[in-house]
């Protein structure tokens, strides 16, 4: 009975080894494969990435001017309409600095 078990262990060794000479190419090949396959993913997703934030980089850059020239068409206060309380409280021309004052003629000692 231990021959016929020796016998045995010594057969499934060689099916064992004529098993990974046989799939050690096919495995060799797969691992390769994957990793070419997520080498390339991790690139397709990185350039994904990267091209959603430029366009929300881009997007948030060119908000102010299109702002901007939306309102250069009309008044951001209309005219014909009263002060909301908001402007009434802080006054509609509040970054408007004063430009009719004219330049100061006098001159300062320099310290």
């Amino acid at each position: 009975m231990v021959k016929n078990i020796e016998k045995m262990v010594v057969t499934m060794m060689a099916n064992q080894r004529q098993l990974r000479i046989h799939f050690q190419p096919i495995i060799r090949r797969q691992i390769i494969y994957w990793s070419i396959t997520a080498i390339l993913m991790s690139r397709k997703r990185n350039a994904i990435v990267a091209t959603g934030l430029l366009a929300f980089a881009s997007a948030g850059l060119a908000f102010p001017f299109y702002m901007a020239s939306r309102s250069s068409r009309t008044p951001v206060i209309d005219s014909s309409k009263p002060l909301p309380p908001q402007a009434t409280f802080r006054g509609p021309y509040i970054n408007t600095g004063s430009r009719d004052v004219g330049p100061d003629h006098q001159t300062y000692p320099k310290k």
